[in-house]
C-alpha cells in the first residue's frame, strides 16, 4: 500500500521487515496471492479455475459455470470462473477450486495408463 504521496505506508513497511528478517522475501508474491485468497473466501467469493487444451468456447464456458454454481459453489456469494490455456494437458478439463482439484484431463489419463503398465510388466 501507498501513502497518497507515493511513499509506502508503515504497514507495508513492516510487512517487508518481517519477511526480511525471517528470509522470506523471495515468498512476496506468494503471501500476497495467499492473502489475498483468504479476504475473498471471507467475503464468500470464489474462484473456480479451469485448464483446457485450448480455449473454452463461451456455451461451454456457460455451461459449466452454471453447473458449478448449482453445485461446488452453492454457499458462495460470488463466483469467478478463470480459464488457463495449457496445451500440455492434452485435452479435458482441470478443474480447481478451493482446496479441491478434479482432473479430467487426456494427460493423466495417460500417466495412469503408462503406470499400470509399467506395474505389470
Amino acid at each position: 500500500m501507498m501513502s497518497k504521496l507515493g511513499q509506502p505506508t508503515e504497514l507495508t513497511k513492516n510487512f517487508f521487515d518481517v519477511l526480511g528478517e525471517n528470509g522470506r522475501l523471495y515468498e512476496t508474491e506468494k503471501v500476497i496471492e495467499d492473502f489475498l485468497n483468504l479476504m475473498s473466501a471471507h467475503r464468500g467469493e470464489m474462484t473456480i479455475t479451469i485448464t483446457s487444451a485450448q480455449p473454452l468456447e463461451s456455451s461451454l464456458q456457460s455451461r459449466l459455470e452454471a453447473s458449478l454454481k448449482k453445485s461446488t459453489a452453492a454457499e458462495s456469494k460470488t463466483v469467478r470462473i478463470k480459464n488457463v490455456v495449457k496445451p500440455t494437458i492434452l485435452g479435458g478439463l482441470i478443474v480447481d477450486f478451493g482446496d479441491k482439484t478434479i482432473d479430467l484431463s487426456v494427460l493423466s489419463r495417460v500417466n495412469k495408463m503408462n503406470a499400470l503398465l509399467h506395474e505389470s510388466v
